[in-house]
């Protein structure tokens, strides 16, 4: 079945055991790749180790980052793609690098020709490196603003003209970015085209509304699961942080968890791009299932949790404080490193050795914990 399936939860264990179900559920042919799509190289080693434990073996997996696998799909979509690195950051910065000298005549150029004016080399590298980097950030989360720099028929506001300027010379020759692509996308996927079997989203803190966009017209024609890491199950997107009452004076009412409200903004605000990017591609979720576990309040730890997972303010302290001698050996260890080294290369060697060496006094520890750190 088609379509966007959402997965949240407030553990890791939790979504990779719904994972492993569905992929148990649907099987793949035994040479079709299992597309997860993950954030980083650690959560990438901690979930094939999650997967093997509960399937017996993680085999024909692959786990691409997102922006990889988008810029594959594209490509296969429009073939007519820039190549790879033309809009890369690396490629970007030395062609404005060139570029700039040129163009500093120009009036629109008149506050870059103003702060390059001692001719300082070292400021015109930073400049372009900064420059590059925006531009990449644009293409990304702000393709309409790029598309519209592209139209030299449309109005530019003043402040935007010299970057505007700038990038129509980059892109004299009229390549295909990824902002141009997406809006040839604007039909959808054809059921015909070249696509995975289904993909899967594992652990996405966030991703920026273009991409978003990709995977509900991916929803169109393929199963798309994504497993959502939550923090807690209540909406908390209105509270306010500690600052945003600072500013508006002591008489504000605290509502929420203040770290939630703090922590949590990142997942609160994705949580609005998703659920916006599904009205405008026509209600692509067709279901959505919750796993939220209860902390309990039996230590500090899951007190907090369990107020996080609430939404609530945290109170007085419900439960005596235990620690296990393990976990006060650590401490202490950790306390006296601290304290004896003063570059943060030491500490790190000497920290890590310290774990270690509590891992062999403890060895109930999971290895997957081991092998992830």
């Amino acid at each position: 079945m088609n379509g966007l399936f959402l997965h949240t939860g407030n553990r890791l264990e939790t979504l990779a055991a719904e994972l492993a179900a569905v992929v148990d559920a649907f099987p793949a042919p035994p040479l079709t790749p299992e597309l997860v799509m993950v954030q980083s190289l650690g959560m990438r080693r901690w979930l094939s180790l999650q997967l093997a434990e509960r399937l017996g073996v993680c085999l024909n997996f692959q786990f691409p980052f997102p922006h990889t696998f988008l810029d594959a799909i594209l490509r296969k979509t429009v073939p007519e793609m820039a190549p790879a690195g033309t809009f890369e950051t690396d490629s970007l910065t030395w062609r404005i690098h060139r570029l700039l000298p040129r163009l500093l005549d120009n009036p629109e150029f008149a506050p870059v020709r103003h702060y390059l004016s001692d001719g300082d080399a070292l400021k015109l590298y930073q400049l372009a490196a900064r420059l590059a980097g925006l531009f990449d950030q644009y293409l990304v989360y702000r393709p309409e603003m790029v598309m519209q720099w592209e139209d030299r028929s449309a109005s530019v506001p003043d402040a935007q003209a010299w970057q505007a300027m700038l990038w129509r010379e980059l892109n004299r020759s009229g390549a295909i970015h990824f902002g141009a692509a997406l809006d040839r996308l604007a039909a959808g996927f054809s059921t015909t085209a070249e696509l995975p079997r289904r993909v899967s989203i594992f652990g996405i803190s966030s991703l920026p509304p273009a991409q978003m966009r990709i995977f509900f017209e991916l929803a169109a024609v393929r199963p798309v699961h994504l497993f959502l890491l939550a923090p807690s199950c209540e909406y908390y997107g209105d509270d306010l942080t500690p600052k945003q009452r600072a500013r508006r004076g002591p008489r504000t009412e605290a509502t929420g968890n203040p770290l939630l409200t703090s922590l949590g903004r990142l997942y609160a605000q994705f949580t609005a791009v998703l659920l916006e990017a599904d009205e405008r591609a026509g209600h692509r979720i067709v279901d959505a299932s919750e796993q939220f576990e209860e902390p309990g309040t039996d230590t500090i730890l899951h007190t907090i949790q369990e107020d996080v997972l609430h939404a609530k303010a945290g109170v007085a302290l419900r439960c005596p404080i235990r620690a296990k001698s393990g976990s006060n050996r650590w401490r202490s260890r950790a306390k006296t490193i601290r304290w004896k080294c003063m570059y943060a290369t030491r500490l790190c060697v000497r920290l890590r050795r310290c774990t270690i060496g509590c891992w062999t006094c403890s060895p109930t520890t999971a290895r997957s914990s081991r092998g992830t750190f």
